[in-house]
């Protein structure tokens, strides 16, 4: 079974994930920024990393165009390693 994947979502993810940016004493999420100081880089961001996943072989594209995942199957964890019994 596959997950679909929101690629602006995961992207907004990518971006965050050292945490949040301050500005005058004010928290930011990076992505928040970028998405409305400069859409245009955000969406370039969006397809760069797209490309990424495909090519790393992370995400897959399915012919109705979008992107998924290959879901966890239940023998995993979530930290993706098998229980040791």
């Amino acid at each position: 079974m596959a997950n679909q994947i929101n690629t602006e979502d995961a992207f907004a993810q990518y971006l965050d994930e050292n945490g949040p940016v301050t500005v005058a004493g004010i928290e930011f999420d990076p992505s928040d920024i970028l998405k409305s100081c400069d859409p245009t880089a955000f969406r370039v961001g969006v397809s760069d990393y797209e490309s990424s996943m495909l090519d790393d072989g992370i995400w897959f594209e399915w012919s109705d165009g979008d992107y998924y995942d290959e879901e966890e199957s239940e023998d995993e964890n979530n930290d993706g390693y098998e229980d040791d019994e």
